[in-house]
């Protein structure tokens, strides 16, 4: 299709992209591992549309009764496991309606419990 393009990059850099650029932004396996949350979604919504939509499918892994917290983090200190943010799914849809998203929606897709599969949209 010639309507659709699609681009990687780090969230981190300035200027990325022009305000309300896209129609959606997907983040798949990745929200887990950015440094700071807030940032990044607040950039998600920057880069967003009125009306645009975000889907992310990201590991929550405060649901699990496995104590990922110290396991990742002697992981972390043996070279063996990147900075991996330990958080259940309500923090992450706390955080999403605190950046303003809307219509915000985890469809079951038949994913593990850990992982939260959220679609949301900016208001217009």
């Amino acid at each position: 299709a010639t309507n659709v393009t699609f681009h990687q990059k780090n969230l981190a850099e300035p200027n990325l992209f022009e305000p309300e650029q896209f129609d959606g932004i997907c983040a798949y396996s990745i929200l887990h591992l950015v440094g700071d949350r807030d940032a990044a979604l607040s950039k998600i919504v920057e880069y967003l549309k009125p009306g645009g939509f975000f889907i992310s499918s990201t590991v929550c892994l405060g649901e699990s009764i496995v104590p990922y917290r110290p396991m990742l983090s002697i992981m972390r200190k043996l070279g063996k496991a990147p900075m991996v943010k330990v958080f259940d799914v309500d923090t992450l849809l706390r955080e999403l309606r605190n950046q303003g998203f809307v219509d915000i929606a985890t469809p079951d897709v038949g994913a593990k419990k850990t992982i939260a599969f959220v679609v949301a949209t900016k208001p217009r």
